[in-house]
């Protein structure tokens, strides 16, 4: 797993545990975003990731657990969260972008359905099978 430094980092060691308190209690949310292309050429979709600082998001902030925040996040879409990999897999299925732009940028493509016909970029000039089985040309 490759080390990612957090904005507690910035705190010597002895003051970590104090920076997480604060940021736990003020916390509302983070919201991080990727522009991606249009599968139809017409400019940028952009995909949102969405944390909420819920009260399992601020204890794990506070226990330095953060490694732990992805599950919360994949399974708390009543919160309103969403994972990247969730926001990519929607746009992918709304056809908003090509499979493999979708592929590109997820972390974990598992039940990313490939269109048929094979992965296409969205961006070739021939004849194929869209996403949703439908004749493209």
């Amino acid at each position: 797993m490759r080390y990612r430094p957090s904005i507690v980092d910035v705190f010597q060691a002895h003051q970590q545990g104090q920076a997480r308190a604060q940021i736990s209690s003020c916390l509302l949310g983070v919201v991080s975003q990727r522009l991606l292309p249009r599968k139809d050429d017409a400019g940028r979709v952009p995909a949102f990731e969405l944390m909420v600082a819920t009260p399992a998001i601020r204890n794990m902030i506070r226990e330095n657990k953060m490694h732990q925040a992805l599950g919360i996040i994949e399974t708390s879409r009543r919160d309103g969260m969403r994972t990247m990999d969730q926001a990519l897999k929607t746009l992918y299925e709304k056809e908003d972008i090509s499979y493999d732009d979708a592929l590109r940028f997820m972390n974990n493509p598992r039940g990313l359905t490939p269109p048929l016909g094979g992965p296409t970029s969205g961006k070739s000039a021939g004849r194929g099978v869209g996403a949703r089985g439908k004749l493209k040309r």
